[in-house]
């Protein structure tokens, strides 16, 4: 679902108006830019992939799905 994302109150996230969906520093995402609006100073982005992983554990998982986009040249 389309949605229009803004920086939440902990300035650390950013939520979906409509969604309430948020991405946190240290998610991983894969996007593809479809437009730049630099008049409208904006610009728009698919998700193609949203990861949270927590902070505590996960690194090596990170570095895998990281390695794996490089390799892709996505």
């Amino acid at each position: 679902k389309d949605d229009y994302f803004y920086v939440g109150d902990s300035e650390t996230a950013l939520v979906g108006r409509e969604t309430n969906t948020s991405f946190g520093i240290g998610d991983l995402v894969l996007v593809k830019l479809l437009a730049v609006k630099v008049d409208e100073r904006k610009i728009d982005l698919k998700l193609i992939r949203h990861d949270s992983l927590d902070r505590r554990g996960n690194r090596e998982v990170r570095k895998r799905i990281i390695k794996r986009t490089k390799l892709r040249g996505n």
